[in-house]
């Protein structure tokens, strides 16, 4: 299966992330805006590179967009979105592979904050009106969302079985500019 897979590969380079945002168990406001700053500042620009990527039509990725929900988040939390440092250090979108690589990562992210969102919640008493709503994802959206994606990866696997590499090598090097991005004002 092509999703244990990219799981495998990339799980170093996750945990390292991980340890890097130090989030969790209980975050400071601080350390959770600093965050969501740097969330904001990788997410735009990827997020811009998709109307150009090969797979925008089929995977709809509009309607996958994240950053507009780190604005409103930033805002609340007293932060003006448009005043934050921009990662240009982006990973290349140009082929089917590598998109469906780097939009592992943001995939796997959606997922990942709607694991965060409840112990943000408690700790920091905040909810998708209050500060988290990046966390929230697409609410009750994004688990379809993310089994429509997972069926993208798996007929690519399975069509084209030697893009497989490709498209592992691309979610690593995404996590890999996640990490030097989030490394940069750690």
């Amino acid at each position: 299966m092509v999703l244990e897979r990219l799981r495998r590969a990339t799980r170093p380079i996750h945990a390292d992330i991980e340890r890097i945002i130090d989030i969790l168990p209980i975050p400071t406001r601080a350390r959770y805006t600093w965050f969501l700053a740097k969330q904001y500042g990788f997410l735009v620009p990827l997020e811009a590179a998709w109307d150009a990527c090969p797979l925008s039509a089929e995977l709809d990725l509009p309607a996958r967009r994240r950053a507009p929900l780190l604005v409103s988040d930033l805002s609340v939390l007293g932060l003006d979105a448009g005043r934050l440092p921009l990662c240009h250090a982006l990973p290349p979108l140009g082929d089917p592979a590598q998109a469906l690589g780097a939009l592992y990562v943001v995939e796997g992210s959606t997922l990942g904050g709607r694991a965060l969102a409840p112990r943000v919640g408690e700790a920091l008493g905040l909810g998708p009106e209050q500060g988290a709503a990046f966390l929230h994802g697409r609410g009750a959206r994004t688990l379809t969302m993310w089994k429509t994606f997972c069926a993208h990866v798996e007929a690519l696997a399975a069509g084209e079985p030697q893009q497989v590499p490709a498209m592992v090598d691309a979610a690593r090097d995404c996590f890999e500019r996640l990490r030097r991005w989030f490394k940069e004002t750690e």
